[in-house]
């Protein structure tokens, strides 16, 4: 198996650091004319950060000499962003090192991905700053802090871990991680669950309620103990709490001017974190994004209601919210694939994948209890998909993969509800709009519609209303 260690030294400079000292050692194949490593130069609207000097390939030779390699670039366009690929110029075989140092720049808005600054410290993703390796099969990464040039008491972590920590990843594991480092960093253990921050003892409310979310979660999905991470950033641009989710992590941006509404940040947690069970390749994008965000906006509400961290009427606040989001929305009628094609440049088409999502999962939850008298639901469904997915995923491109998923669905659907479930997933894939159907939450809530207007053209519309306290006539 191949190897990287990765050395971050940051330095502090006034109330923040104010440059990230950057060194990885690699025994990874080093041949001329072969790409070695890439960097994002732009991920969506984050560049690399800025650089110090230059990156410095150099490689140990067996004498014990440090001699710089020499490589050629190649810039190239990526999904959603621009990568510059290394290529050595000729064979190395001793051990090889990939140095430089990064100036981070004040900490950015949501997605979260630049490496920013805040007072009293740093956070960020390693898109922005960190190579990816080209190199097939396993790599053991393993990461070390070199503090000495920050104040004392400070610490630091990444998604791997606090301190020294290892992982073993493809050659993206390193540019799909957070990092973090405060004067201090704090930081609730629960379990495999970690909760950090910077200088704000406000967010440790927030992180006992976060960490029993991942509690009832990891019991539902029968998780295998990993750590799970939740990182914070203060936000001073952001327009409402929110952030980005990686590897069995996530980073999240508040606002210190705006009071923090708990039961809120609770279902978002909840969303980010069934992300590491609800998986599914998804591409082109808007394929799977009903799978995949749907079921991570159905079980954000499922499971903590059912392990009593949010009311009934928490609950119905909530799912108010996202109808307005989803029924209310001028793009609702739109197919899958215009949805998917129209990602980030058309803010309401973005949003559709989610409400349908949840809608029609709503809807499929109803009719399968009905079906079954009760025995059945979307838990029986979804723990008999996700095997099938992965399985799906293995050894295949992800367009083919992608398309098998929504076949197996209509496979695991009809098994319960027979024709309907080609019939209904059509209907969905085509934007037809599903009346909410509450039944997932037995007698807790009642629901009726209520007049509204589409935001932008402002046309009638029907809404939805639920209300916490059971049933009504």
């Amino acid at each position: 198996m191949y190897s990287v260690r990765l050395t971050l030294a940051p330095v502090w400079n006034g109330d923040t650091v104010g440059s990230v000292a950057v060194r990885l050692v690699f025994d990874l194949p080093v041949r001329a004319g072969e790409p070695l490593f890439r960097i994002r130069t732009r991920s969506i609207d984050k560049p690399f950060a800025a650089l110090d000097g230059e990156l410095i390939l150099s490689e140990t030779t067996p004498g014990g000499a440090c001699v710089k390699l020499p490589c050629e670039t190649a810039d190239c366009g990526e999904d959603m962003g621009s990568v510059r690929v290394f290529l050595p110029t000729r064979d190395a075989s001793g051990e090889t090192s990939l140095a430089y140092t990064v100036l981070p720049a004040p900490a950015g808005r949501n997605p979260v991905l630049d490496l920013g600054a805040e007072p009293g410290g740093l956070t960020g993703s390693g898109m922005t700053f960190l190579p990816a390796f080209f190199a097939e099969g396993p790599i053991r990464y393993a990461v070390r802090w070199d503090l000495s040039a920050m104040p004392k008491g400070s610490s630091a972590a990444c998604s791997f871990g606090e301190g020294s920590a290892e992982r073993e990843g493809d050659g993206n594991t390193l540019v799909s991680a957070f990092y973090a480092v405060g004067a201090p960093l704090d930081c609730v253990r629960v379990g495999a669950f970690r909760y950090y921050w910077i200088r704000n003892p406000k967010l440790l409310e927030t992180a006992v309620d976060a960490a029993r979310i991942f509690s009832a979660e990891s019991a539902f999905f029968s998780d295998d103990g990993g750590i799970y991470s939740i990182f914070t950033r203060h936000g001073t641009d952001c327009a409402h709490p929110g952030g980005t989710a990686d590897a069995r992590a996530y980073l999240w941006l508040y606002r210190d001017s705006g009071q923090i509404d708990r039961a809120a940040l609770n279902f978002l947690f909840a969303h980010e974190m069934a992300h590491n069970w609800i998986t599914a390749p998804d591409e082109p994008y808007g394929t799977c994004t009903w799978f995949v965000e749907g079921m991570a906006e159905f079980y954000s509400l499922v499971l903590p209601w059912r392990a009593g961290i949010v009311t009934d009427g928490e609950l119905a606040d909530e799912l108010n919210r996202k109808a307005a989001d989803y029924y209310e929305n001028p793009s609702r009628s739109a197919p899958n694939e215009d949805c998917g094609a129209a990602f980030l440049a058309d803010p309401e088409k973005t949003k559709v994948p989610y409400g349908r999502g949840l809608f029609f999962l709503l809807h499929t939850d109803a009719v399968i209890r009905k079906a079954s008298d009760r025995r059945c639901s979307l838990d029986t469904l979804l723990f008999a998909l996700l095997p099938r997915i992965a399985d799906a995923a293995r050894g295949a491109d992800a367009p083919t993969a992608s398309r098998r998923v929504n076949d197996l669905w209509i496979e695991e659907c009809a098994k319960h509800i027979g024709p309907a479930a080609r019939e209904d997933f059509a209907a969905m894939l085509s934007g037809r709009v599903w009346d909410p159907e509450p039944a997932a939450f037995g007698e807790s809530l009642s629901v009726k519609a209520v007049p509204a207007r589409t935001r932008v053209t402002g046309e009638a519309c029907t809404g939805w209303r639920f209300e916490g306290g059971g049933k009504t006539e």
